[in-house]
């Protein structure tokens, strides 16, 4: 039987949707919503990829190949996590149900500005990165409103 993302047939309600395991292989679970984590996860950054123009594709396909713990990726995902405002989500909050795919591909492709703001938000948040690491201040919690 080959299971597709989606509805499961003959369970109102009931969506089926992968899960990656560290196979890289979908392993599939039934479930009332799509899979939310707490903050933004590195593993859905190449779906961001053609949701903007050019500069953001180039910026998707540079930082998802990254590993989670390199600098880039982590301000990424800041990027993401101040974007998507995930700070603020909760289990039954209407983004939380949604999922996170889902969020973070609305987030981002309405975004009002330019996508040129969108990469100087990540260099932005690239700097609080560095300083962060570099023992320069707090963690970058800064949430954009």
């Amino acid at each position: 039987m080959q299971l597709q993302h989606g509805f499961c047939g003959g369970f109102p309600g009931l969506l089926l949707f992968p899960v990656f395991r560290s196979t890289g292989l979908p392993v599939y679970e039934i479930t009332m919503y799509p899979k939310a984590e707490i903050l933004f996860p590195s593993p859905l950054i190449h779906r961001l990829r053609d949701i903007r123009g050019p500069l953001w594709a180039e910026l998707v396909d540079r930082v998802s190949v990254l590993p989670e713990t390199d600098p880039d990726n982590l301000a990424f995902v800041l990027l993401m996590i101040r974007l998507d405002n995930c700070l603020k989500c909760y289990s039954g909050s209407y983004k939380f149900m949604r999922g996170c795919e889902a969020c973070a591909k609305q987030n981002v492709m309405q975004f009002k500005e330019e996508e040129e703001e969108l990469i100087t938000l990540y260099e932005q948040a690239q700097v609080d990165i560095q300083n962060y690491l570099a023992g320069k201040g707090a963690p970058p919690d800064r949430i954009i409103l």
